[in-house]
């Protein structure tokens, strides 16, 4: 039963529309007046707006139709996203049809670029673009959406590899967001609608149909703002893997082929497969739901889907199911006994269960021997060296995104627990004889911070635990970390770093001018920059945004002080540079004089170094490690995530920074970094 609920549609025109815009909604009266408002403003007028309300509890969306004349609202029993859609194209009459969800929003222009588009391409049966993901700010608020949209109405120019006949990439991932997209009515006629047994993934469906029967062109821009919160699509989980189903049917019906001729091999989408599988397994695992995990880590470890991963997965998914089994097992047992006790029974007193275990568990010891292979070869112990730099307290105005100091002694209570921590060069003499102990690990911290004295250090000294802090030098001499000063710059623009967009054009920073400027984005382009200019660009973003310039260097006395506590003191370079992106003169002397101003203050060698940023082939070369040993070091460690082996050079020991918050993730964490192969350069001979 439907009721319809406005005027004729473009009745004052008295022609049809040209674009019909399609909206389902079910109880989202917070969001809708926004995505309307989003639509009425566009410049594009010949439209029709057909809101289906799919069994809404909330609101009266029939009264929405007094806004504009353009606006039909019809009233359906609850039949779900896909059954709203397709009433409404069996409803309307426009030539193109354009979805919007309710609590979505589009760029102004978004229509008129794309129905000119459509008209100047008649080859073209689809017409998309980008979206940005629309997330809540740390007050719980979303920014406001003017804030975030650009006009587009004279996009004209589509991405090469989004556009054409797309069903094969398709196929290796959906490019398709369902709110930036504009199909022909010819289109919907040849494919028909939205498959409605599909609870989720039916846009995906719909697409890789559309690609069977038309090019696609996708729009070399964002156009929409597509809203995260926990209703979205995005966040929903479903015992079923919908996407493995739509892809393998797609596969079953039109193989790997696209109608222009174009191919991928059936082991790339055996692989894509097969990483639905773990994406699926991962977030039913982290969701609760082991036994759904267990199947899909199988089919994803059949398909080669990232193979270590899967395996530790599926080993912890089934230690999971078992120890549910055996809880159920117990519980039952129980209850079978109390209803058998006499009502006068007296509760037993039994002895307490003292627990004898050390180290990792059983199946982290069987799941590392079996990443690292030692199943079926000599045993070789692997050192995992983890890596911390600030450390904040609760409080900290300025620091970067970091483990607080909580989260720090709550994941080294962890660390304790399953590792054996060894002063790292003791470790790292121990790794050249394969001498280390299972679960080898040394912690290090980099950069040098005031709180590391306050917080992290009397931690360390009342578990009695060993650590390297590799110190940057230019605060010895009174200059201030460079990242410290943007974070403080970030930090006092809020919400707005897009005020920085003509500073970073003017430091040789190419962005989209609809692309909004991101805070990792600022950070990520001024450290890419030479030291010269990215100096002079932090400066004037300190002069944009007015900060104050007071701040705590980390000191000779604290370095001093860190010594004299028997911690190891390792250099870090003078400035924190991309070394590749210095001169051969200004490497070498980064490194060497960070040795030689560290030595001058502890009066002892200081044997180890960390490259800044510090991944292979990208922040360091082969010549780097050269002016490491030539400086008179004896190892160095990168920031490349894995662990090291006796094999491994002692100038690019991997490191390892945690981000788990509990004791099997940081374990599962850790066991994915056996098995990854991470990145080295070759190295150059000394003579």
């Amino acid at each position: 039963m439907q009721t319809q609920q406005s005027a004729e549609p473009n009745a004052s025109a008295g022609e049809a529309p040209v674009v019909s815009v399609i909206i389902p909604v079910y109880n989202c009266r917070e969001y809708i007046r926004e995505a309307l408002d989003s639509i009425l403003s566009q410049d594009f007028g010949n439209i029709e707006i057909l809101i289906v309300d799919d069994g809404s509890d909330d609101f009266a969306y029939s009264t929405l139709a007094d806004l504009d004349p353009r606006i039909r609202v019809f009233r359906r029993d609850k039949g779900g996203v896909s059954r709203a859609r397709n009433f409404a194209m069996s409803q309307a009459r426009g030539e193109f049809f354009a979805f919007l969800d309710a609590d979505d929003v589009w760029f102004p222009g978004k229509l008129s670029a794309q129905a000119a588009y459509l008209e100047a391409h008649p080859e073209v049966g689809v017409v998309f673009g980008g979206f940005i993901r629309w997330e809540r700010g740390e007050d719980g608020e979303y920014p406001a959406a003017a804030g975030l949209v650009r006009n587009c109405s004279t996009l004209a120019r589509p991405e090469p590899t989004r556009s054409g006949w797309i069903y094969t990439r398709l196929l290796l991932g959906l490019l398709v967001g369902m709110n930036t997209a504009m199909i022909r009515r010819t289109v919907y006629e040849r494919i028909g609608g939205f498959d409605e047994s599909l609870r989720i993934g039916e846009d995906y469906d719909f697409w890789l149909r559309a690609s069977r029967v038309a090019e696609m062109d996708c729009l070399d821009a964002p156009i929409a703002l597509y809203r995260m919160h926990p209703a979205s699509a995005m966040h929903r989980l479903d015992a079923e893997n919908h996407l493995a189903f739509i892809l393998q049917r797609a596969h079953a019906q039109w193989g790997t082929v696209d109608p222009n001729g174009n191919t991928i091999p059936d082991a790339e989408f055996r692989r894509r497969v097969a990483m639905t599988y773990f994406a699926h397994g991962y977030s039913h695992y982290w969701d609760g739901n082991a036994s759904v995990a267990l199947d899909a880590f199988r089919k994803a470890l059949e398909g080669g889907a990232r193979p270590s991963r899967a395996l530790v997965y599926l080993g912890l998914a089934a230690a999971r199911v078992m120890r549910e089994r055996a809880r159920s097992l117990r519980s039952d047992s129980d209850e079978r006994s109390m209803a058998a006790r006499p009502a006068t029974l007296e509760p037993q007193v039994t002895a307490p269960i003292i627990s004898r275990r050390a180290g990792a568990p059983l199946w982290a010891r069987l799941a590392a021997g079996v990443v690292s292979g030692d199943v079926v070869r000599r045993r070789t112990e692997k050192l995992t060296i983890f890596n911390f730099h600030k450390v904040p307290g609760e409080s900290d105005e300025y620091g970067p995104d970091e483990f607080t100091l909580r989260d720090f002694e709550q994941l080294l209570a962890v660390v304790q627990r399953y590792f054996v921590l060894l002063p790292l060069e003791d470790a790292i003499a121990r790794l050249g004889r394969n001498a280390l102990p299972p679960f080898a690990a040394a912690l290090t911290f980099d950069d040098g911070y005031s709180n590391w004295l306050t917080g992290v250090v009397p931690y360390l000294e009342t578990h009695r635990l060993p650590a390297t802090f590799f110190i940057t030098t230019c605060q010895l001499q009174g200059r201030p970390l460079w990242f410290e000063r943007l974070h403080r710059v970030l930090n006092a623009l809020g919400g707005e770093p897009r005020r920085l967009q003509p500073l970073l054009r003017k430091y040789g920073v190419r962005s989209h001018p609809l692309a909004p400027v991101q805070a990792a984005d600022v950070i990520k382009h001024a450290k890419y920059l030479g030291a010269e200019h990215r100096d002079a660009f932090i400066l004037e973003c300190e002069e944009l945004s007015g900060v104050a310039r007071d701040y705590p260097l980390f000191s000779a006395d604290d370095v001093r002080a860190l010594h004299d506590k028997g911690f190891s003191i390792g250099a870090h370079t003078v400035n924190h540079p991309i070394l590749s992106r210095c001169s051969n003169d200004e490497a070498r002397a980064e490194i060497a004089e960070s040795k030689e101003m560290l030595e001058s203050v502890i009066r002892a060698p200081v044997n180890l170094f960390a490259y800044p940023n510090g991944l292979p082939g990208v922040d360091i070369v082969s010549t780097h490690v050269r002016y490491v040993r030539q400086a008179g070091f004896a190892a160095a460690v990168t920031t490349a995530l894995g662990a090291a082996t006796r094999q491994t050079s002692l100038y690019q020991l991997p490191r390892f920074s945690p981000w788990a918050k509990t004791s099997n993730r940081l374990l599962v964490q850790y066991l994915m970094t056996l098995g990854i192969r991470f990145p080295v350069v070759a190295e150059e001979r000394i003579s």
